[in-house]
């Protein structure tokens, strides 16, 4: 999986193959139209990049097992505590 580093870096690789910064994605998590520049396919999920860099620093403390986790969990509003470490890393 990729790190919080890494999914900062698709964004920047996304840009350097000319994926249009107007292009959107419908962001799994979030449930809101993002930018696709960035977005991470997970199996059946692709959360927004920032969603992504979330669900990775989760992963990472051991907060989060599975994607289907953290999208469960964001749609319940059970991510709060990520939102604010991820927040306090960048």
């Amino acid at each position: 999986m990729p790190s919080a580093r890494r999914c900062i870096c698709f964004v920047e690789d996304d840009i350097a193959r000319d994926v249009s910064l107007s292009s959107r994605i419908y962001g799994d998590a979030c449930a809101q139209a993002r930018p696709a520049v960035g977005a991470i396919q997970y199996g059946q999920y692709t959360p927004c990049n920032l969603c992504a860099i979330e669900y990775e620093v989760g992963c990472g403390r051991g907060m989060i097992t599975t994607p289907g986790q953290y999208v469960r969990d964001k749609h319940f509003d059970d991510v709060e505590r990520h939102v604010l470490e991820v927040n306090a890393h960048l």
